[in-house]
């Protein structure tokens, strides 16, 4: 019984001590001489604080296993008078520390040393020569060690792909950093923006000497200032290490729209626009004509409000307004980007009389060849067979195509002559549209059928101003079935520019030889491909772009099907909106629509339309004559600004109701073959029209009319002669005066000018 209690004693006092065998605990280590047999030992273990450790044959001590907690742990250098020079198998494991510091005295990281913590983040290893084993770390790839760039430890990090921090390396935190932009807009989908880092006088290079991390994106869409981390590439060449950050701001939307209401009178205005989501209200400045300061008007709390009109103005004049969203975040105040408008009050005159005469200049040019006709599959669309547009100097030019060449004369405005002919050698068969570009180069649209997959239909080239080839950017068919296989089939082909893109608007056939229409974008400085803009109508005849003034573009459509009638869509990086103002009777599809496409362009109230159809929206239709008619669509409501008829009926097998249609033209007046619209200074609309009557001998007579941007007559409708205007095409307007040219086959073209004043 006495020995019993003897054994468990002694069991006992062997379980209360934390590392390996009881006998060796009795003394200290450190009175251990060199020819001592324990000190030779394997097996014995040794405690000192939080750390076990053995004895090597060496004298050194080699730690066997950590006994404390925290995030940050300090390897000791020594443990009682003996260097600290390995870490053992599983010494660590099962803890959350994040960071390791390794003295310079260890020598060795043995296999599993650190295998069972993955939590670590981060290994300072201050020894040149200390020796990694392979599987010290279960993720070395997620550890970042702070090393010299000469030791082992930077060899093993850059073997593993782990990330590194050098201790002798050139720290960026003295770098100086410039971001594109110091704002951001509120946004979905920011990835980021140029970074550019200069240290002692060299500009570094991002993914070669540092790399960026900015905040998440949950937090960069939200609004407040914001902070980019720049941190030194692993394995730079040139040593750079740590890191330096930047800030920048994400600013609130702005309103997407502003627009002036119906009622602009000689001394209000009554604004409106659409809400900037998350806003908490808004500020509202004013100046007068086009200079000076904006002064702030009025503070609208709330993100809901969204209308405001300014009272006690002067008559006929210029005002131009600023529209800003706050927000609150952090204890800032935070601005958007202002939404401009430009309005020009009520003259309170009366409208103008017809001129007796009106100010009309033509000229016939001869042509070097008849202007190729059969560039487009018209079906009833009758796009003219010469493109007009002025250049970047402001010059007046005409270019059309025959089967082997293009040909583009630069014109003089005042006397209508041509003063330079440049002929380009065609790359495609079919020639759908000539334009000239801001940079003062040519831009032509070909195209040709591509049956076959990866064939190309569609070709935007770039040739300087002497006619020289620069680049080209193409479309090929996909093969899929609403791809593209023939460009200008049933439709034209349309051109603008806009922020450094052309945006190309054209009907074409389709693989399953249905027709449409499609836009192609290109970015003109590289000729790649722009993503910017679309469109988004199907079965379009006759279609329009125009570059907007808020950096969107407007595509305006005749179709017969989705719509079945005209179509207004903007579309931009930041813009977006649609409207269907004006219907067609009849199913969907049906070629029978009795309307043609006259043209849109922007105004202080919204968006011009102009076109003809038949009055009714009912099947007595086809028995009406074609008359001409004006819608001005606010982009905030998408409806009609003006105080015109009402029209009900169905379109496609649907109802519809379209208001604020202003006829132009009546019963009286003739059917109406051909129209037109151009936007004027001061906010008003030029309108052309033809019209065919048996009252004139050759069967047909022109007109034009100016009107402000509420649909207020200025001049009365004035005629200018038995002069042809085009389909399918728009007037080109400039300082007062509309230019056009026609040709109707033959080797000679006639240009028009009418000066309407401004």
């Amino acid at each position: 019984m006495k020995m019993k209690k003897i054994i468990a004693a002694a069991l006992i006092a062997a379980l209360a001590l934390p590392c390996g065998n009881a006998g060796a605990a009795k003394a200290k280590p450190g009175a251990f001489s060199p020819a001592s047999p324990l000190a030779h030992s394997m097996e014995d273990e040794f405690t000192n604080g939080d750390y076990c450790y053995r004895i090597s044959s060496g004298e050194t001590a080699v730690i066997t296993r950590y006994m404390g907690s925290g995030s940050n742990i300090e390897i000791p250098a020594e443990l009682d008078g003996r260097a600290v020079t390995s870490v053992a198998a599983r010494a660590f494991q099962n803890l959350d520390a994040e960071e390791i510091a390794i003295p310079e005295t260890v020598q060795t990281l043995e296999g599993l040393s650190f295998y069972y913590m993955a939590s670590i983040s981060r290994v300072r290893v201050r020894g040149k020569r200390t020796l990694i084993a392979d599987d010290a770390f279960r993720f070395p790839a997620a550890v970042t060690f702070v090393c010299a760039s000469d030791s082992r430890a930077y060899a093993f990090a850059k073997e593993k792909r782990a990330s590194v921090s050098l201790t002798d390396g050139i720290d960026l935190a003295d770098a100086k950093i410039a971001l594109e932009h110091g704002q951001v807009v509120q946004s979905d989908d920011f990835d980021g923006m140029a970074v550019t880092v200069t240290l002692n006088g060299r500009v570094l290079d991002e993914k070669v000497d540092y790399v960026c991390k900015w905040p998440p994106l949950k937090e960069l869409r939200a609004v407040g200032t914001k902070t980019v981390v720049i941190s030194a590439a692993d394995y730079n060449a040139n040593r750079y290490t740590g890191s330096a950050s930047a800030q920048f701001d994400v600013i609130p939307r702005a309103p997407a729209r502003m627009s002036a209401g119906r009622n602009v009178t000689a001394s209000s205005v009554p604004l409106r626009w659409t809400a900037a989501e998350g806003a908490d209200g808004y500020l509202l400045f004013r100046r007068k004509g086009a200079s000076g300061q904006y002064q702030q008007i009025c503070a609208l709390q709330g993100a809901g409000a969204s209308s405001y009109t300014d009272a006690g103005l002067d008559r006929d004049s210029r005002y131009q307004y600023r529209l800003i969203a706050i927000k609150e975040a952090g204890g800032k105040s935070y601005r958007s980007n202002p939404t401009d408008l430009t309005v020009y009050t009520d003259s309170g005159k009366k409208a103008a009389k017809s001129p007796k005469k009106a100010k009309m200049k033509t000229r016939k040019i001869k042509l070097k060849a008849k202007a190729f006709t059969e560039n487009y599959d018209g079906n009833w669309a009758q796009p003219s067979a010469v493109s007009d547009f002025f250049d970047a100097q402001g010059r007046y030019t005409v270019a059309y195509g025959d089967r082997r060449h293009v040909y583009i004369h630069v014109l003089d405005n005042k006397s209508l002559t041509i003063k330079k002919t440049i002929r380009i050698k065609k790359k495609y068969g079919l020639l759908g549209s000539v334009a000239g570009g801001p940079d003062g180069n040519y831009y032509v649209v070909w195209g040709q059928t591509g049956r076959k997959t990866g064939s190309v239909v569609l070709s935007v080239a770039k040739y300087d101003k002497n006619g020289k080839f620069i680049k080209s950017c193409d479309k090929r068919n996909t093969g899929a079935a609403k791809d593209s296989m023939t460009p200008f089939v049933g439709g034209n082909c349309a051109v603008a520019f806009q922020n450094g893109a052309l945006i190309c608007y054209y009907a074409r056939q389709m693989n399953d030889t249905h027709q449409s229409s499609d836009a192609f974008c290109v970015n003109i400085d590289d000729m790649t491909p722009n993503e910017d803009y679309e469109s988004r109508v199907s079965h379009s005849f006759d279609q329009r772009v125009t570059a907007l003034s808020n950096g969107g573009v407007l595509f305006t459509d005749l179709g017969d099907a989705g719509p079945r009638g005209f179509r207004l869509y903007e579309s931009g990086p930041a813009h977006e909106w649609k409207a269907d103002p004006f219907h067609f009777y009849g199913p969907s599809g049906d070629n029978w629509i009795y309307a043609r496409l006259g043209g849109a362009c922007e105004t202080p109230t919204g968006v011009a339309l102009v076109g003809t159809s038949a009055p009714s929206m009912t099947k007595k239709f086809k028995k009406e004559d074609e008359r001409l008619f004006l819608q001005v669509i606010d982009p905030v409501t998408g409806s009609s600004v003006l105080k015109g008829k009402t029209r009900k009926g169905t379109a496609g097998g649907s109802p519809y109701t379209d208001e604020g249609v202003k006829w132009l033209t009546g019963r009286k007046d003739g059917e109406v073959i051909a129209s037109n619209v151009a936007a004027m200074e001061k906010g008003r609309i030029l309108v052309m029209w033809e019209t065919g009557n048996d009252r004139y001998k050759d069967g047909i007579e022109s007109w034009y009319m100016v009107l402000s941007a509420s649909g207020k007559t200025l001049q009365k409708k004035t005629k200018i002669g038995r002069a042809r205007l085009n389909e399918c095409e728009e007037v080109k307007y400039k300082n007062g005066c509309a230019y056009w040219t026609t040709a109707d086959g033959a080797r000679e073209a006639v240009v028009h000018k009418l000066c309407v004043g401004k």
